[in-house]
């Protein structure tokens, strides 16, 4: 197995750095930047291909990082001095290994909502944390698929990558324009039975824990600060909200996204 070794701000660092920093580049490689045991584990579960594993010099390894290496011996092993390894990491703390691994292939058309499975459509995200949390909530309560739409964050930035705990390779996540978000939600319309869209608004009427769950669901959740975008709620068969009681007029829009998939999963009917 050859290991490359990185001592100085060369070619390969700055390669490396940009994919951590800079969406564009991670489109132009086709690669992501992992790091984090369990992100890593998921990635590698869900079949993504390794391209490189980097670690830091003069740390001795787990028997988890050297049995990954072991296990990709096709990839390019990159041993990265401490100081630099700690420059690129994204974590205060830095990880034991970052991985760099091909972009998943998440196609709109994979996004099938069934009964008691919504699909989750995101309107506009600005933060990767944010994101990142939608999404882990939609694998931990069973959602069928993630869609990204408008001019949002990165879905592959490493900062929602690591906010989601690894579960974006867990479920389809894919992004979509306009175009083609409103061309699958009438495709849905015409072939899934009892299809419905719900949006989400803290100026709704009607309640969440009034919807019937059972039914094939997309939701709708809008951007943190101005909500759903004016096409995206004329598009929706109803307009729910949660039933707030306390002083707070509203919640964190990845608190409110957990409450609406957690009351989807109360649904009799599941997959």
């Amino acid at each position: 197995m050859k290991i490359l070794k990185v001592t100085r701000e060369n070619a390969l660092f700055q390669e490396i750095g940009a994919l951590s920093q800079n969406r564009s580049k991670r489109r132009q490689a086709g690669s992501i930047f992992v790091e984090g045991v369990m992100s890593i584990d998921r990635a590698v579960a869900s079949g993504l291909k390794v391209k490189s594993l980097i670690y830091s010099e003069g740390r001795a390894l787990s028997s988890w990082a050297s049995g990954l290496i072991k296990k990709f011996p096709a990839s390019e092993v990159v041993e990265m001095s401490a100081e630099l390894f700690a420059r690129i990491s994204e974590k205060q703390e830095p990880s034991e290994l970052i991985m760099l691994a091909a972009f998943p292939e998440s196609r709109l058309c994979d996004i099938v909502p069934l009964q008691g499975s919504p699909a989750v459509v995101i309107d506009r995200p600005s933060s990767c944390g944010n994101l990142g949390s939608i999404i882990r909530s939609c694998d931990a309560f069973g959602a069928s698929g993630v869609v990204v739409t408008g001019h949002a964050v990165d879905i592959y930035d490493p900062k929602t990558i690591r906010s989601s705990m690894g579960s974006i390779f867990s479920l389809p996540v894919a992004f979509a324009e306009a175009g083609a978000l409103f061309e699958w939600l009438g495709s849905l319309r015409r072939t899934a039975a009892n299809f419905q869209v719900i949006g989400t608004s803290a100026k709704a009427e009607k309640f969440v824990s009034e919807v019937d769950f059972s039914r094939p669901t997309a939701i709708l959740i809008g951007n943190e600060t101005e909500g759903l975008s004016r096409r995206l709620k004329e598009a929706s068969d109803s307009l729910v909200k949660i039933d707030i009681r306390g002083s707070a007029t509203s919640l964190n829009v990845a608190c409110a996204a957990t409450v609406f998939l957690y009351q989807s999963s109360l649904s009799p009917v599941r997959k």
